[in-house]
């Protein structure tokens, strides 16, 4: 823990966004009010399918290939989320991350297995939004995950040119219309065709994020795209 940790901890002492009890965001009593995801599903017609799979009557050209969700978007998990993002509660990122459940983790293992040199692109913040909060949550819970599976992370493949208005404000339709146009393939495009792409993010809800940046990347190349949410 940095000494600048210390210090905010002393000042700003961490309370379970539960039941309020000092010491951690997450005590131990509250846990188990996370909602694991118990069945994955499809993330074009929402029915289930063995790790989130597109079913092949569900494929989209340039669409994604899978969705993968950890937790239910539960009012203490979207609390959570939301304190994250904009309250900057940058360290309790990990301590959701340490909620994920071994059988969870054995699953994305499984997923990881069947694709071909993986690697997690986290989806960017615009310029302007990441330089208000100081770090991409996205990023942090890839390279968390990372750490967990072994899957190298690349910041650089993609970059946010457009800025947008928060999704969770907008109707289906506006969603769609606010996020299109938003990503630009930046990097190394010889990455698209060597590995399996695994997007991370901390919310699925419509999908038209990780729909837009898929669409960019396989347009641009890529043979593979998948989506890793934190919740949905």
């Amino acid at each position: 823990m940095s000494f600048i940790q210390v210090i905010l901890d002393l000042l700003f002492p961490k309370q379970c966004y539960s039941c309020s009890r000092l010491g951690s965001y997450i005590c131990n009593n509250c846990r188990s009010k996370i909602e694991s995801i118990k069945n994955q599903y499809c993330p074009y017609c929402r029915q289930a399918s063995h790790l989130g799979l597109t079913h092949p009557g569900c494929r989209r050209e340039n669409g994604i290939d899978g969705l993968f969700s950890f937790f239910r978007y539960v009012p203490l998990t979207q609390r959570i989320i939301k304190q994250i993002k904009y309250r900057l509660v940058k360290s309790a990122i990990e301590e959701l991350i340490s909620v994920i459940e071994i059988e969870k983790i054995n699953q994305l293992s499984e997923l990881i297995r069947l694709s071909k040199r993986p690697i997690f692109i986290p989806v960017p913040l615009h310029p302007s939004r990441f330089a208000r909060r100081g770090f991409n949550q996205a990023e942090e819970f890839a390279l968390s995950l990372s750490q967990i599976s072994n899957v190298p992370v690349n910041i650089n493949l993609v970059s946010r040119i457009k800025k947008t208005k928060p999704q969770a404000q907008l109707s289906r339709l506006a969603r769609y219309r606010n996020i299109n146009g938003a990503f630009k393939v930046m990097g190394d495009k010889s990455v698209l065709t060597n590995h399996d792409l695994f997007l991370i993010d901390d919310v699925w809800s419509s999908g038209s994020t990780l729909k837009e940046l898929s669409r960019i990347l396989k347009r641009a190349g890529a043979m593979h795209v998948y989506a890793i949410s934190i919740t949905r």
